[in-house]
């Protein structure tokens, strides 16, 4: 019998492939239906770099936090973007994400068969932030890019992956977020009728 899927969870069929699992994961480390930050802290953050493999080289400061805090929610509202008749904050989310990676210092390396990618050039949470960026720009070229969304729903957020054919999802879970979505529009479009009106 398969598990059912709660509120704040993605669906293994709407995981990321790598390397834009890693934008996934990270987004995701905040999930407003379950209330929880796993960068919450200095702490937290730090713990979750070295779960994920980068080594922060010891806890990261205030400053470093604030920045991957504001990558996290800038890139949530560019992939919020992603979604079918969405508003137009992406050039304002792109913005803010240009102000918070001008330290990024990308290189290029070459792989097995010849095929050039990005590389990062630093360690610790630096180095974490272009391996970030360094996925992005590739899913941008091989067209992935588009279909890592953020939920629609104002209460969820939650980031998954579009694999349907016609790049139309615009929920993470549509038996949750959707219904709650369409039951909203129902309530606010019903709610000046007068009682007994049909």
């Amino acid at each position: 019998m398969e598990r059912r899927i709660m509120a704040g969870e993605t669906r293994r069929t709407k995981l990321a492939p790598e390397p834009l699992d890693l934008v996934q994961r990270f987004l995701n480390t905040k999930n407003l239906m379950r209330g929880y930050d796993l960068l919450e802290s200095p702490q937290r953050a730090t713990r979750w770099l070295e779960e994920s493999g980068y080594d922060p080289l010891g806890t990261i400061g205030g400053t470093e936090l604030a920045r991957l805090l504001g990558l996290r929610e800038g890139l949530r509202d560019v992939l919020l973007s992603h979604n079918p008749g969405a508003s137009a904050r992406a050039a304002e989310a792109a913005s803010g994400l240009n102000d918070l990676i001008g330290a990024a210092a990308l290189g290029v390396c070459f792989d097995p068969s010849g095929r050039p990618l990005l590389a990062p050039s630093s360690v610790g949470t630096e180095g974490f932030v272009e391996d970030l960026l360094g996925a992005a720009v590739r899913a941008s070229y091989d067209g992935t890019w588009r279909r890592l969304k953020a939920c629609a729903n104002e209460g969820c957020r939650s980031v998954f992956y579009d694999a349907s054919k016609n790049r139309s999802g615009t929920w993470c879970i549509m038996e949750i977020c959707g219904s709650r979505a369409k039951m909203r529009s129902y309530r606010e479009r019903h709610s000046g009728e007068p009682r007994g009106a049909s």
